[in-house]
């Protein structure tokens, strides 16, 4: 109670980092929504005229309400409009009208969402327009075009209004632009750069001198997504001048992305003009990423700079550059005896590529240092080099080394790769005394996908106490295990009493237990556990069982708060799972259940109106293929087996393909393995049809057959497809990076990723990536979230300390250093290295 009292009490520092830092521990130390003192400061604190204050407020009341569910309700990162479905499909139906018979289903669902964004309670309404936003129906715009100029509102309006992807949102948007309330304005001119047109240019450039510091720095960001790049760099360099030192960050941040050399003109100028050492130190990072050689002179005055981050980064930014080999030796070979640990590893990791014996012998010496911090920035070379000596010298690093510091920076450097060399020292760290250790150990063993290791993890698993480690370790063995054995996972959902451990589980058999899977799935939707409940639902719909939408409509019931907010989210969940049936990794089940959806609903009977079936003559050889399998399945839509399969049976006699084959004998015998229907499997396969149901189907049946060059010639040719869906995907996102359409290609990027295994503390990993290279912003932003989910790990917070320090936020680095102080065992080297900071700090003026 101590603590939380003292943290509403920062709530009004003059300092706005340290607001913002109060506000996010509230979250942590507030019992939830039922605190009415909490609620309150919060909901005043939402209206804080400092854009990062506000914006973590409102985070902050999300994350209260919905303080039993496991998924982010905050998360409005703006996304693209429904995407265009011209010349897609899935088994002849356009994907555009799987979308809309999905939406028919959760119609019910988006009319309340709508009732809610109209509501009097705000705390409703922005979920439920955070929701709209995911779905991005059109009918949304009428409502979001109201909302987008309420104070409280206009955040999450703009980013939704701006997910819809219609021309229509630019009127709106323009309005809220020049709408008297900075709440409102600024929200809107961040959206404003993603519209190529005259009026929206005239709107950004009157605001470039606002007397607010949220407008300018929102203008920053959206004339950085404007087409016309030699158009807005003017505006920019008029601001990388503004009085406020967070503007000038954003803009460099901006600037980082064009490849001009005016721009780097004016950046090097700045360096020589600025007094701030964090925004010197990101002048000098940012002239790196701009790429112009014109920027070497700056670059080598700053490699003799008294700040060892500056020295570092342009250590850095002179790597970057295509410069010749022994120039690069030559400037950077005397930085190899550098009194600082981290420009003595770029410099290691700077010549590395022109002398790798040079950079091994300096990073071996490190090796040998007293200071921890040496041994650490070592470890991060090897991980960097990613050469055999270097990972078989991390492997033995962990072995060997037990300071806490460098061993964290040992195992993240194995993170970043999937090498087998590394399960040995990470199954070693299993039983470290460390659960932060053991956990981080556990998420990678789980990618190394070294199948000797299955029988392991689940004796592990069983020792294992705690709930962090046990939740890792069970999306390990998932990740291990055989699609068709996860009964050792089916059994952690049943039977273990720890909600992470559960939802984990849960994941595992909904993305790899298939249909199987969800009869252990299906209790959980009466659980009064929200995210075990959120994750059922879900789960359910995304295999195309529909029935779970009533139960969704129940939990849409205000009187019980924590269901009905995760309802709210559950319900965009599904809507942004319907949005994009277009990507990969849409569910086969879910295209089915569909598919069925749609022919239904296009008038074809029903089984209560036919009693009898209705023969269709499809055997015509004037028509394709796929069109003979369309219109057999539209008659037979809705029919039992019984009355289908004479059908199917009578076009397969009449010569109907393999498809039909196919089709007829699932039809005829579920699960069984007739000579016909293995030969129309194969012959699918042959086809290289879109298919990979086939494919998958037959490497079950050679597996159950011991036919062990059959199965793998199966299961190659099903990932060989999935793996050229992804290169065209790969290919569209290029295709949206090269056309400036930054927004859409992060989207499609982030798709790309989700195929891929992502660990739980991902925001932790990118964030101690983006401080290893001087992105300090984007290095804060992620350590943040990292050290709101795990306040507990000291090293995160030390971290998090870091990048605000080097930011130059020193009074919230401060607090967040007393933080890790207070609470850690004064023995513990985080205690220590916060200590550390804390006398910097004092040094540089920052209290202590």
């Amino acid at each position: 109670m101590e603590e939380l009292r003292r943290m509403l009490a920062l709530i009004n520092d003059q300092d706005p980092q340290v607001r913002r830092y109060a506000i996010s521990q509230l979250e942590l130390l507030a019992e939830g929504q039922e605190d009415d003192e909490v609620m309150e400061a919060l909901r005043a604190a939402t209206s804080d005229p400092v854009l990062l204050v506000s914006h973590q407020a409102n985070r902050t009341l999300a994350a209260l309400l919905n303080r039993s569910f496991g998924a982010p309700l905050f998360d409005v990162a703006p996304l693209p409009g429904p995407p265009s479905t011209k010349g897609t499909s899935f088994e002849g139906v356009p994907v555009a009208r799987l979308r809309e018979a999905g939406l028919a289903t959760i119609r019910p669902l988006v009319q309340r969402l709508m009732v809610f964004a109209r509501g009097h309670d705000p705390e409703v309404a922005k979920r439920a327009i955070i929701a709209l936003g995911k779905i991005a129906e059109p009918t949304a715009l009428e409502i979001l075009s109201q909302t987008v100029v309420n104070p409280q509102l206009a955040k999450v309006s703009a980013a939704a209004l701006a997910q819809l992807g219609l021309p229509e949102v630019l009127e709106p948007f323009l309005s809220a632009a020049t709408n008297p309330e900075p709440a409102i304005r600024q929200h809107a001119l961040l959206e404003l750069g993603r519209y190529a047109d005259s009026r929206a240019w005239d709107v950004l450039t009157a605001n470039v001198s606002h007397p607010n510091p949220s407008i300018r720095a929102n203008v920053a960001v959206a004339l950085g997504e404007w087409s016309d790049r030699a158009a807005s760099l003017p505006c920019l360099l008029k601001l990388l001048d503004d009085r406020e030192i967070w503007v000038v960050l954003e803009v460099l941040r901006v600037l980082a992305g064009f490849d001009s050399p005016r721009a780097a003109e004016a950046v090097a100028a700045r360096y020589r003009t600025a007094t701030d050492g964090h925004v010197r130190a990101t002048v000098i990072s940012t002239l790196g990423r701009i790429g112009q050689a014109t920027a070497m002179p700056t670059l080598e005055e700053a490699l003799a700079d008294p700040n060892d981050r500056i020295r570092a980064n342009a250590v850095e930014a002179i790597s970057g550059l295509k410069q010749q080999p022994d120039r690069v030796i030559a400037l950077i070979t005397p930085l190899l005896k550098d009194d600082s640990n981290r420009a003595r590893a770029n410099a290691a990791m700077a010549v590395f590529p022109h002398n790798g014996e040079l950079a091994v012998a300096t990073v071996e010496k490190m090796l040998t240092s007293e200071d921890v911090w040496f041994r650490a920035s070592a470890a991060y070379c090897l991980g960097r080099m990613k050469t055999p000596t270097a990972l078989a010298r991390l492997g033995r690093l962990i072995g060997e080394e037990r300071e806490a510091e460098v061993l964290t920076q040992a195992i993240r450097a194995l993170e970043s790769g999937t090498d087998s060399r590394a399960a040995g020292p990470l199954v070693k760290l299993l039983d470290h005394p460390s659960s932060n250790i053991r956990a981080r150990a556990a998420r990678i063993v789980g990618r190394l996908r070294d199948r000797e290791l299955a029988g392991l993890l689940p004796q592990k698993f069983l020792v294992e106490n705690d709930g962090t480690v046990r939740s890792a370790l069970i999306s390990a063995i998932g990740a291990l295990a055989e699609s068709r054995d996860l009964s050792f996972v089916v059994q952690a959902l049943e039977k273990d009493t720890d909600p992470r451990v559960q939802a984990n589980a849960m994941v595992v058999l909904a993305t790899r237990g298939g249909l199987s899977a969800l009869p252990s799935i299906r209790p959980f939707v009466s659980s009064t556990h929200n995210r075990l409940k959120a994750n059922a639902v879900m789960a359910l719909f995304s295999h195309g069982e529909f029935e779970v939408v009533p139960a969704i409509l129940t939990m849409l019931d205000a009187a019980f708060p924590r269901q009905f907010y995760s309802a709210i989210f559950v319900v965009g969940e599904i809507g942004r799972t319907l949005r994009y049936l277009h990507l990969p990794q849409a569910g086969v089940t879910l295209l089915h259940s569909l598919k069925a959806l749609y022919l239904s609903s296009s008038g074809v009977p029903s089984r209560e109106a036919v009693p009898r079936p209705i023969p269709v003559k499809v055997a015509d050889g004037s028509i394709s293929l796929e069109e003979r399998v369309e219109k057999l399945l539209g008659a037979v839509a809705g029919f039992t087996r019984d009355l289908a399969l004479p059908q199917v049976e009578a076009i397969v006699r009449e010569g109907g393909g393999p498809l039909l084959t196919m089709l007829a004998q699932r039809f005829k015998a579920q699960g069984e393995m007739t000579p016909e229907y293995r030969q129309a499997l194969e012959e699918i396969v042959r086809a290289e049809r879109d298919f990979l149901g086939p494919a998958i189907e037959l490497a079950t049946h050679y597996s159950k057959e011991r036919d062990g060059a059959a199965m793998l010639r199966s299961y190659l040719a099903a990932y060989e497809r999935r793996l050229a869906l992804l290169r065209e995907q790969v290919a569209t996102t290029r295709e949206l990076v090269e056309a400036n359409r930054r927004s859409e290609a992060l989207l499609s990027l982030k798709d790309l990723v989700k195929s891929m295994p992502i660990t739980t503390d991902a925001h932790a990993r990118l964030g101690r990536l983006y401080l290893s290279l001087r992105y300090y912003v984007k290095a804060a932003r992620h350590l943040f979230l990292a050290h709101l989910e795990n306040p507990s790990d000291q090293d995160i917070g030390y971290d998090y300390a870091v990048a605000c320090f080097h930011r130059g936020e020193l009074d919230l680095a401060r607090t967040i250093c007393q933080e890790v102080v207070r609470n850690g065992s004064e023995r513990s080297v985080g205690c220590q290295k916060a200590k550390r900071l804390l006398a910097v700090l004092k040094e540089q003026g920052g209290g202590g």
